[in-house]
């Protein structure tokens, strides 16, 4: 016969790993609404063409910048939803 104890059962540690998984999960939201914000700055800033620059070249930077600003927008938006969501359902 297997007279085997069952494990303890530990809440506390149970608890302390469901902590650091909220934490993680709070760092990433904090480093994506940074990144995000980011985004947004850096699409907004005008490049202005040198006199040496190829005009494809000038172009493809402009069509990066408005890209990188486009998902900076998005970003933004859609953590904004987020957290609103997040409000709604704790009330």
């Amino acid at each position: 016969m297997n007279d085997a104890v069952p494990p303890k059962n530990h809440p506390g540690l149970a608890e302390r790993a469901g902590e650091a998984c909220a934490q993680v999960q709070h760092i990433t939201d904090l480093l994506f609404k940074w990144g995000f914000s980011r985004l947004r700055v850096l699409g907004k800033e005008q490049h202005q063409c040198p006199p040496r620059e190829s005009k494809i070249l000038c172009r493809l930077k402009k069509i990066g910048r408005t890209s990188v600003k486009l998902l900076g927008d998005f970003g933004t938006s859609y953590l904004e939803k987020y957290e609103d969501l997040k409000a709604r359902s704790r009330s």
